[in-house]
């Protein structure tokens, strides 16, 4: 049998782990960071030596942009995240073992995280989007993918 070939993510792919970050807290909270249980805006402070981790100055709850997502709870960088839903995107018929190979990652690891991305794509297709299209910025449409002109996970829950 041969060895499964990894599997590119093209030119434009966002993999730095800042960069994940940074992009979602921008889509998340394009005004600033949101305490996400008193819901105030703007006042919430970074934990020093914790990279976007955030603390409420009014109520005190630590939290990030991750939380009460579908990312919350697992110890995957973001930028695995990011790879991950860019290549089911591209590939929705993707197996977890070929996932797990192009990603690096055990095949269970693979397969759970597969199922999360989409239910990603069910519950929050629009977070889900901003991911896929987090990869292509900059690219000139008609450079990408033809299975990236339309996405393919957005017609799931019909």
């Amino acid at each position: 049998m041969s060895p499964i070939a990894p599997l590119s993510l093209g030119p434009a792919a966002p993999l730095e782990e800042d960069a994940c970050w940074s992009y979602l807290e921008l889509y998340l909270w394009p005004k600033g960071p949101v305490c996400p249980d008193c819901a105030q805006a703007g006042v919430p402070r970074p934990l020093r030596g914790r990279p976007h981790r955030w603390r409420c100055a009014v109520c005190g709850t630590r939290f990030h942009a991750g939380q009460d997502t579908v990312m919350e709870g697992t110890h995957l960088p973001l930028a695995l995240w990011f790879a991950a839903v860019q290549l089911l995107a591209e590939a929705p018929w993707l197996s977890s073992v070929r996932l797990a190979a192009g990603l690096g990652i055990r095949q269970k690891t693979a397969w759970s995280l597969a199922q999360r991305i989409r239910r990603l794509a069910v519950e929050d297709s629009a977070l889900h989007r901003a991911i896929v299209d987090a990869g292509w910025q900059g690219m000139p449409k008609s450079a990408r993918h033809h299975s990236m002109q339309r996405h393919p996970l957005s017609d799931i829950s019909r």
